[in-house]
């Protein structure tokens, strides 16, 4: 496993998406999550095989961007038909299967959104990066553990031949038996797949958002907590006027309709129906309004996870475990944080590199 101070020289290129080569240019085809746990030959790596894959397919099915990695495009297209069709033809099911044809498109649709939400993603879903990560094969899912190193730091892998440079195994399964993200959600509240990203080797990892910054004050102190606060101080009034353009915008969208409606369905006479049409039904809209606004005004619209992820690791902060990370590794280009194994770049020749939702 490499340490931090093994990344100064030589650093293995980011993963570009779409672009499905080993680290020698070699092109591969990465493995998907069912078939990782398949393969698995010996019984004592296993359970870290299950426990990434049933990461992976719970980040893919929350992340939208990640529900697309490998997947095939025609599929959900396909499934939206199926449900259109049965609409369309449920007369003519009735006439053939009875009163039961009623409710085929309502089975049609709920089969199609657990296909396409929970089947497709976890099938279709490739990452080297995290696999490679972990300590397996990108290509074949084969483990690397004690293969040797190559002179251009490379391991190659003794199943397919696919080489993976030594850098990009920075959570090795042999050397963590946990898993560092959570598993739990709880009402009201996203589970911590749903704030799935890439770091700057591309390996999917839980990345902290705007929203998340609050609440990790509350738990952090000392230098931590004013890190953390730092980098919520400049989010904030990086997009401050954009939510408050915004909130403004929606107040006035909100306000013209219910005066619209106030005066179109005003009715003098003092009945119920006229109080309602008159006052009731525009005050909802008014207090909907302010509502957003509010939202809006205090919100994290217009901060993307990529510019959080740059606050916090030029701050000292993992963007996904919130570790602090030791003075002296804050200054080279690029931290492989020792809590959670992300990796991230933090100059601004790296700053592309910053993992992206």
């Amino acid at each position: 496993m490499a340490d931090a101070a093994d990344i100064a020289s030589p650093t293995p290129p980011p993963a570009k998406r779409g672009a499905d080569r080993d680290d020698r240019g070699k092109p591969i085809k990465p493995l998907a999550l069912p078939d990782l746990v398949k393969e698995s030959i010996a019984a004592d790596d296993r359970a870290a095989r299950e426990r990434l894959a049933n990461w992976l397919g719970k980040a893919s099915r929350h992340s939208k961007p990640l529900r697309n990695v490998g997947m095939l495009r025609p599929v959900p297209i396909v499934l939206a038909v199926l449900v259109i069709g049965s609409c369309i033809f449920s007369s003519l099911l009735v006439r053939f299967i009875g009163t039961a044809g009623y409710f085929v498109p309502y089975v049609v649709l709920v089969v199609a959104v657990y296909v396409e939400r929970r089947v497709l993603p976890k099938r279709y879903l490739r990452s080297a990066p995290s696999l490679v990560a972990e300590g397996f094969c990108g290509q074949c899912g084969y483990s690397l553990r004690e293969l040797p190193v190559q002179l251009d730091s490379c391991i190659v892998c003794s199943e397919c031949g696919a080489a993976w440079n030594q850098q990009r195994v920075t959570w090795a399964w042999w050397n963590h038996a946990e898993p560092h993200w959570s598993r739990t959600g709880y009402i009201f509240s996203k589970p911590e797949s749903a704030r799935a990203g890439r770091d700057s080797l591309g390996r999917i990892v839980s990345i902290r958002t705007l929203q998340d910054l609050t609440d990790l004050q509350r738990d952090a102190d000392g230098e931590r907590k004013a890190a953390i606060a730092a980098a919520d101080r400049v989010l904030m009034l990086r997009s401050r006027w954009k939510r408050v353009a915004t909130a403004i915008f929606m107040l006035l969208i909100f306000g013209v309709f219910g005066a619209t409606m106030l005066t179109e369905s005003y009715q003098p006479r003092f009945s119920l129906a006229g109080q309602w049409q008159s006052f009731i039904c525009p005050s909802i809209f008014w207090i909907a309004g302010i509502v957003l606004a509010l939202g809006i005004l205090g919100g994290s619209m217009f901060t993307t996870q990529r510019e959080v992820a740059r606050e916090l690791a030029l701050r000292g902060v993992c963007p996904s475990c919130t570790a602090l990370w030791p003075p002296e590794e804050r200054g080279t280009d690029r931290v492989v944080c020792s809590a959670c194994g992300s990796t991230w770049g933090l100059h601004s020749r790296s700053s592309s590199e910053l993992g992206s939702p």
